[in-house]
This record gives C-alpha cells, structure tokens and sequence, in this order.
C-alpha cells in the first residue's frame, strides 16, 4: 500500500480507532491511530503479531485488541461501503468506465464483472457445520469458503458474499446468495460479465472457452469483452 493510501484510509477511520488516554494510561498508554492501522494490516497480510509487536513495541496482550478494534472501524466506514449499482443513472456511471478500458471501447452496457475465489479455512466442527465434507474442495484439496464478487473496471469491489461451502461450483453459489437477486433486478439493457462457470441469463453474460471459444464470432467477442475483466483477475484468483 502506497503512504498516498494509507493516509487516506487513516483519515477514513481514525475517529473511530482514537482511544480515551485516560484509560488508557493504566494499561500502558495509548497505541496512536497510525500505529494500529500499521499492525492491522501487515497482520491481515500474513504477519506474525510476534514480529509485530516487537517492531511496534505493542504489547502482546493488546495486539489483537488493537487489531479488531481498527478491523471493526474499517467495517463501519461510510466511505468504504460496497455499493452495487441498481438505478438506471447509477448503471449508466459504471458502465462508462468499462466502455473506456474495452478494446475499441465496443463494451457499453457492462456494469461489473463477477469471479468466485475458495477462501482457505480449517475443518469446521461437527456440531457447528454439520455436513462437513460440504466444506472441502476436491479442485483445491482444502476446506473452504466460496466467495463471490463483483468488481468495477477500476477493480474496485460492488459487492462481496460468503456464498456457499467450498465444494459448491459458483454457478449455483451465485444463486444462493442475494448476488443473484441483485444481478437480475439490473434495468433492462445492462449486465455483468462473468467465466463460463455461471449461468448465461439475460444480465448476466459469460466468455466463451474450451472448443467454442475457437468459433470465429465467439473469438470476436472474447476479444473485446476478456480486457474487461482483466484488472479484476489480475487481483482475483480464478475458482
């Protein structure tokens, strides 16, 4: 993350991360906004809280104190909701931005584009999941979570889902989530963009592969409608 970004997702939050230095003063003093920012996201990047806390000087026992209280504050921020585009004057916006990063700028009624990513998560007990053999991938060879997302031409999240257990393919993980509802309530004439693995339906379109992506008119149309989503993959790793 650039200092550019950080500041400005300092800015964003740090009223809610402020604690009272009065209360603060028995339990060793205050950990200033900036500082909890720090150690919430290099922990969130895969950080050990011991390296964290040895270069912070954060105690041990308000790590994760600091930690979810930043996590919680981010959550909070009006600036940072995902917002999923419904009225016609909002989809018209979006899809300006994907017409200008298409090749010939030929996409004009795209207002987002969809990828399902397997979160990695431990076996889930018994008496919590119930059926766990739901949770592991055979694709992956792992427990997880199926996430679904939408993203704008800027990479940009519009909407975000724990949609299934792992073993769910992402056609029917859309459907079981309020993704789908959202995605077919669009005004008539715009669509999301998504892999092959969704269900082809009037707003939502998918690319072409295997053998029919070498049929000339599906070749065209991979052609100017794959850069669409090329930011969003670069970041977002494919189910």
């Amino acid at each position: 993350m650039s200092k550019e970004s950080f500041d400005q997702l300092l800015g964003h939050t740090r009223q809610d991360i402020i604690v009272n230095e009065v209360m603060a003063e028995p339990r060793g003093g205050i950990v200033i906004p900036g500082l909890c920012l720090f150690c919430t996201l290099r922990h969130l990047a895969g950080g050990s809280y011991l390296d964290i806390c040895d270069i912070t000087g954060v105690s041990k026992s308000s790590f994760y104190q600091v930690v979810w209280k930043t996590i919680e504050a981010i959550v909070k921020c009006k600036h940072l909701e995902l917002k999923f585009p419904k009225t016609r004057e909002e989809c018209k916006s979006v899809a300006k931005g994907f017409r200008s990063i298409s090749t010939g700028k030929a996409i004009i009624d795209c207002v987002g584009v969809v990828n399902g990513y397997l979160l990695h998560i431990r076996v889930p007990p018994k008496n919590v999941a119930g059926n766990q053999s739901a949770y592991f991938s055979g694709h992956y060879q792992c427990h997880g979570m199926n996430i679904q997302a939408v993203s704008d031409h800027r990479s940009c999240f519009l909407h975000f889902a724990t949609a299934a257990p792992g073993v769910t393919p992402d056609r029917d993980a859309i459907a079981m989530c309020s993704l789908h509802g959202m995605i077919e309530s669009l005004p008539l004439g715009f669509c999301i963009i998504g892999d092959p693995a969704c269900q082809v339906t009037e707003r939502m379109i998918t690319i072409f592969s295997h053998n029919n992506r070498l049929l000339p008119a599906n070749d065209n149309f991979n052609y100017y409608s794959v850069p669409v989503s090329v930011a969003f993959v670069l970041k977002w790793p494919l189910e």
